[in-house]
């Protein structure tokens, strides 16, 4: 058995690539939480309300084609290739600031934060399956 660096098959960029998006999401979560904790309240009102349904929409908009996109393990493409990595913890994100920007969208959060997790830990099987069911009910 050869030990000659030459033999030795390349290392993965994969992990760095997905500690990398982990500590993007974590940094952007730390953000909208502070920025709810500094400037936010416990009622949504006009600009607030436009706001938080604005996020809503999209991000529904953005589960509600992943799910329907992404249906086989099969379907998803390369991490530095597949725009869906970097659409589903979009989606997460904006479900989570319109839980927080008006309670009306409360009930966005914990299956936003289940979207996050789920790229993160790339689990392809459940990416926006909670958090799309819900869209398709609002």
């Amino acid at each position: 058995m050869s030990t000659h660096p030459a033999d030795q098959p390349a290392p993965s960029r994969i992990p760095i690539l997905v500690t990398a998006i982990v500590a993007l999401l974590a940094g952007a979560l730390v953000g909208i939480a502070g920025g709810y904790v500094i400037f936010g309240g416990t009622t949504a009102s006009g600009d607030d309300a436009d706001l938080a349904r604005s996020n809503m929409e999209h991000g529904c908009a953005l589960a509600e084609r992943i799910e329907e996109n992404y249906t086989d393990e099969d379907d998803f493409g390369a991490i530095e290739e597949d725009p869906v990595y970097w659409e589903g913890p979009a989606a997460g994100y904006l479900l989570v600031a319109a839980s927080l920007q008006d309670p009306a969208y409360e009930h966005f959060h914990d299956p936003g934060s289940e979207v996050i997790h789920n790229i993160s830990t790339l689990n392809t099987e459940e990416l926006t399956t909670e958090a799309a069911r819900l869209c398709a009910e609002e």
